[in-house]
């Protein structure tokens, strides 16, 4: 791309790099909506619930410092 004095043939081949990234970032996306939907459909989702639900009573156990605790569930709540 860089070997190209003319601007329009830089920007083009440009363009072209940056539609294949997204289209391969599109299929990604594609593919990890669509193991969602099949994970739900065949009740896999339960998992991540438990892990998360696991995860939270690790949390509740540690014995943290109330400011800490906050911290830590706010950043929890992102999951």
């Amino acid at each position: 791309m860089l070997d190209s004095v003319d601007a329009k043939v830089r920007l083009s081949k440009a363009t072209e790099l940056v539609d294949r990234h997204l289209q391969a970032s599109y299929r990604v996306n594609d593919a990890s909506f669509e193991m969602k939907a099949i994970k739900e459909e065949l009740g896999d989702n339960d998992d991540e619930e438990d892990d998360l639900a696991a995860l939270e009573r690790k949390m509740q156990s540690a014995g943290m410092p109330q400011n800490t605790w906050k911290l830590a569930l706010r950043e929890f709540r992102y999951l």
